[in-house]
C-alpha cells in the first residue's frame, strides 16, 4: 500500500513538472498566474510526498526498535 502511494505521488510530481515546464515555455514571465498556480500545485504534492516518506520512515524506525 505504501509503495503504491509513493508510486502515485511520484507520477503526479513528474506530470506536474512537465506541465509546469510547458507553461514556463509558453508564458512571457515566471510570474504569469498560470505558472504560479501550477508551481504551487507542484509544491503541495512535493510536500505531501516528503511528509509521507517521513511518516513511513518513522513507522519503520519504531518497528525496528527492540521492545
Amino acid at each position: 500500500m505504501q509503495n503504491k502511494k509513493i508510486e502515485i505521488l511520484l507520477k503526479t510530481i513528474e506530470l506536474l513538472k512537465a506541465e509546469l515546464a510547458q507553461l514556463v515555455d509558453e508564458a512571457a514571465e515566471f510570474t504569469d498566474p498560470e505558472v504560479v498556480k501550477k508551481s504551487q500545485e507542484l509544491d503541495r504534492v512535493l510536500i505531501e510526498y516528503y511528509q509521507f516518506l517521513k511518516s513511513v520512515n518513522k513507522e519503520n524506525t519504531l518497528k525496528d526498535k527492540p521492545g
